[in-house]
């Protein structure tokens, strides 16, 4: 069985160190699902998503499991066997959830 993949747009909060480092924290399917993102690592390679995307490779965990997240210009993906869903408008975050993602 061949999977076909294709790239999900998806909205990411993200925190910036002092030292300049980007780091995912929060993943917002297209659909308005707001995905934690336990722990990220990488950002500073780039190559090419199985859907055949070029952009900067995030190793993320969401709910324990490790996907791939990229950063192509100023826009991320993933990888996903998903149907297509419509966009969702703009999310807002109270302070409170905010404080909780950092």
């Amino acid at each position: 069985m061949n999977v076909s993949l294709r790239p999900v747009y998806v909205d990411v909060i993200e925190q910036r160190t002092s030292e300049g480092v980007l780091i995912p924290r929060l993943l917002i399917w297209p659909d308005g699902r707001k995905f934690r993102i336990e722990k990220a690592e990488g950002g500073k390679a780039f190559g090419i998503s199985e859907s055949g995307q070029n952009g900067r490779i995030f190793d993320i965990w969401i709910y324990g499991r490790k996907r791939r997240l990229y950063l192509q210009k100023d826009r991320y993906f993933v990888d996903s066997t998903a149907r297509p869903v419509p966009a969702h408008d703009p999310i807002e975050l109270t302070d409170e959830e905010l404080l909780e993602i950092i």
